[in-house]
Parts: structure tokens; sequence; C-alpha cells
């Protein structure tokens, strides 16, 4: 019988070491496995989403590039210039008569002006559609903000149109104005 109990003894040692092996030695050699994998996983999605900037950077260069290319120049002059250019050569494109044009520089708190132009001119339908989205269509950065049509006649029986539209144009001053929000000194 001693025999017996020597093995019964050496079998529940075994056990004991099995068990005490198990939760101190090889549970935390798993959670940590665990945790590495997982972290693994989440370094591979970082890297991926990482790589996803790194490829669209040169998309948003190109944008930007793009985007400075179509801004009005600083100086005023040049920018009036510029948006007169442009104005002509669409109103000669659409076949509409400009009477007045009158630009002006809107001051703003805290901002650059922005140049607004007033465009006072008739033409017929297919014309005035034509010039406005010429004006639109125009890689130069200026919008229509406001279009007012009327009919030159009262009898309603002449084609002709009258019209008024208000454009906005962006200059460099602006965009790095917007782009660059100015920081304040706020005292303690």
């Amino acid at each position: 019988m001693r025999n017996r109990e020597k093995r019964i003894a050496i079998i529940a040692g075994i056990c004991i070491l099995l068990l005490v092996g198990d939760r101190f030695v090889l549970t935390p050699i798993l959670d940590g496995w665990n945790e590495r994998s997982q972290k693994i996983v989440q370094l591979e999605e970082s890297l991926a989403a990482s790589q996803n900037l790194l490829d669209q950077e040169s998309r948003w260069n190109r944008w930007e590039e793009n985007f400075t290319a179509r801004l009005l120049p600083e100086s005023e002059t040049d920018a009036e210039s510029t948006v007169l250019k442009v104005l002509d050569q669409t109103a000669a494109a659409a076949g509409v008569s400009i009477s007045t044009i009158r630009p002006r520089w809107k001051e703003q708190d805290k901002a650059p002006s922005i140049l607004e132009v007033q465009i006072h001119g008739n033409g017929t339908m297919k014309q005035v559609t034509t010039f406005v989205y010429g004006l639109e269509s125009n890689p130069i950065s200026i919008a229509v903000e406001q279009f007012e049509v009327g009919s030159r006649s009262t009898k309603c029986r002449t084609s002709e149109l009258s019209f008024t539209l208000r454009l906005t144009g962006l200059t460099k001053t602006n965009a790095h104005a917007v782009s660059s929000p100015q920081t304040e000194e706020v005292e303690l």
C-alpha cells in the first residue's frame, strides 16, 4: 500500500503542479499572446489608414495647387483687371450687351476685403443664360451671388431681357485669411 500511496501522492503533486503551472504560467502566456495579436491587428489597421493618408497626400497637393491657381491676384488692381477681362470675354462669347460694371471692395471685420462686382446688361434669354453659365463655369474664383432678370418691354413681345448680376471674387489674401485663422492674445 505504501507504493500505492506514493503513486497517489506523486499524481496529486503532478496535478497540483499542472494546476499551478496552468494558472500562473500558461494562462498569462496565452493572455499575453492574445493581447499582442489584438495589438498587431490594431497596428496593421493603423498602418493601412496611414498608407491611405499618404496616398491621398498627392491628391490633396494637386487640389491645393489647382485651387491656388484659380484665386484672383492679391493686388486690388490686378484682381479687378482679371475679373473685368473675364467679364469682357464671357460677354463677347455669349453676345450680351453690358451697360455698367461697378467693381468695389467690400470691407469685412478681421478679414481681408472681398471683390464685389455689380453688372447691368441685356440680351436674349439664350445669351443671358450662356453668359451666367460662362461666369459660373469659369476657372477663376468668382461666384454669382445675386442674379435678377427682367423684361425690357412692357408689352412682353420682345425677347430682350435686362439683368443685374452681383459677383464676388476670392483673392489669394482672402484664401490665406480663411485657411490660417488669426490667434488672439488673452490676458490671464
